[in-house]
């Protein structure tokens, strides 16, 4: 039985994502995770550290957030949101030119940040925030318009790729215009306020909205649960939603007037983990992953670690806020820090990883030769796990910890971070090629059966 799938139509939707997925890894691999190892190191190895390692530490963040896990997600939703929304990306012309302007950005923000006392670095650290600010206008212009439609239909996951993709400009007109500001002065570090705002718009505003819809839109078939009314689903949604406004605002008047914002941001940390732990009820993920197939299942085992790591992210953002209430500030740096870590290596890495190998065609073209992944998401559970217990445990129990010994936790986190990604690029790389097989079998008109046919 041959394939009812054109080659163009294949090769135009990978052309439009691959990319994408390519350069997120490399900004990863040769920046981000280098970054995550070495400066642990140099912290253990020295008795203090000066503005340089706190403006590649600065990097680091950047790197992760916006040239990784920003560059993956814009390019997966952008192969997602045809299929979810049944109908073509809109704009599509303007796809290409988002991974030019947030690549460019990312890497001159990279380049010159840490020398911005000098002015001609300083200029090319300002320009790769506003090429950022580019980049994120022409992807909010796709995303609502291909999802907008079943935004007005209520559906959850078009309701929340729509505010991530709005926390993700936001985010980058914000950065764009501290930047600046940082560029014009001649100095290399952020303040850490600042800072800390944008990784939480980054962070929970853009990667948690895009995590929130897809999970809420696929979990529920995967592990055979309930399907809730809309309300209730988007009532979850709209509790997380509401849980980022209220906490970024509260820290941009802070910023902006000094004003003690500690009762309205602790008040908006917990309904963010409010709308969290209820996020995760309504995908029944403790079930058995029930409406897969026999090898597909085997790629399911890194989603139970990471919607474990999920609840427990949720449930203390708001154990942390509400004894912060009690004491009437806000929460402590070190309990920040530590949910911050468990979210990105334990959630979005996890689920970056695991939903990846069940989604892409990619993957699913190396599901047909056979069972040769059994312990695969096993093994990526483990590892990921063991760096958010090491990361975020080493923040939180800094000061009970002997010696550099915090020091060398995250840099072993980090080092099990590196590897987990390299590993997972190069699965990558391997299944791509045999995809691109099966292609140029169908392009010189061999046959391929039902079950060779790789999926829209």
């Amino acid at each position: 039985m041959s394939s009812k799938f054109t080659v163009p139509d294949l090769r135009g939707r990978q052309a439009a994502y691959l990319p994408f997925l390519a350069v997120a890894l490399i900004f990863s691999l040769l920046g981000g995770f280098a970054l995550a190892i070495s400066l642990p190191i140099s912290a253990a190895l020295r008795d203090q550290v000066g503005a340089g390692w706190f403006s590649h530490a600065q990097v680091h963040g950047h790197l992760q957030t916006v040239g990784f896990v920003g560059l993956f997600i814009v390019g997966v939703s952008y192969f997602l949101m045809p299929g979810f929304s049944r109908r073509p990306l809109a704009f599509a012309r303007l796809a290409p030119l988002t991974l030019w302007l947030l690549g460019a950005g990312v890497l001159l923000r990279t380049v010159g940040q840490p020398m911005a006392d000098r002015t001609p670095m300083a200029a090319l650290m300002a320009a790769g925030a506003w090429l950022e600010l580019a980049g994120a206008a022409c992807y909010a212009v796709i995303v609502a318009g291909t999802t907008a439609r079943r935004a007005r239909e209520g559906e959850v996951f078009a309701v929340m790729f729509i505010a991530g993709a709005g926390w993700f400009f936001v985010q980058a007109a914000v950065g764009a215009l501290w930047l600046t500001e940082l560029a014009r002065d001649g100095v290399t570090i952020l303040p850490a306020a600042r800072s800390s705002t944008l990784v939480a718009m980054q962070v929970f505003g853009f990667h948690l909205a895009f995590i929130v819809g897809l999970i809420l839109h696929v979990f529920p078939t995967f592990f055979a649960a309930k399907r809730m009314s809309a309300p209730v689903v988007l009532g979850a949604a709209a509790l997380v939603q509401a849980g980022i406004v209220v906490t970024i605002v509260a820290r941009l008047i802070a910023d902006g007037s000094g004003a003690d914002t500690w009762l309205l941001e602790d008040a908006g940390l917990v309904a963010l983990g409010s709308g969290l732990l209820w996020a995760g009820v309504l995908t029944g993920w403790w079930r058995g992953p029930a409406h897969m197939t026999r090898i597909a299942k085997r790629f399911a085992a890194i989603l139970w670690p990471a919607m474990l790591w999920l609840a427990i992210a949720a449930a203390l953002t708001i154990v942390f806020a509400v004894r912060a209430l009690g004491r009437s500030e806000l929460p402590s740096v070190v309990e920040r820090d530590a949910v911050l870590h468990i979210v990105t290596i334990g959630v979005v890495l996890m689920l970056i990883i695991g939903m990846a190998q069940l989604l892409l065609p990619q993957f699913a073209s190396e599901r047909m030769r056979g069972p040769q992944s059994r312990w695969r998401s096993e093994a990526f559970g483990v590892a990921l796990s063991a760096a958010v217990v090491l990361r975020a445990g080493s923040s939180y129990f800094a000061a009970d910890l002997p010696g550099e010994s915090a020091h060398w936790a995250m840099a072993s986190a980090g080092v099990l971070g590196l590897l987990a990604t390299l590993a997972f690029a190069l699965l990558l790389l391997r299944s791509a090629r045999h995809h691109e097989r099966l292609l140029a079998r169908m392009q010189s008109g061999v046959p391929l059966t039902a079950r060779e046919a790789p999926p829209r």
